[in-house]
């Protein structure tokens, strides 16, 4: 495993059967995402569901795009 240079992306993939990906991002990444979906969760009443919270914080950043786009 390589280290990454600030900004970029590393994706690892695990092959077989039920083989998954995921991104590595930096501690200070991390802890944003931590934050969005925190303020998700409690902002749409979820208590502490960091899994919903999360979904809702990634829905929320993609249709705020989509509009600046004008999509």
């Amino acid at each position: 495993v390589r280290s990454l240079e600030r900004g970029e992306r590393l994706l690892e993939c695990f092959p077989g059967k039920g083989g998954s990906c995921f991104y590595r991002f930096s501690p200070e990444e991390g802890a944003q995402l931590l934050e969005r979906a925190v303020a998700a969760a409690e902002e749409y009443g979820l208590g502490y569901d960091l899994i919903a919270g999360n979904d809702i914080a990634a829905f929320k950043k993609i249709s705020e795009a989509m509009i600046a786009q004008g999509l």
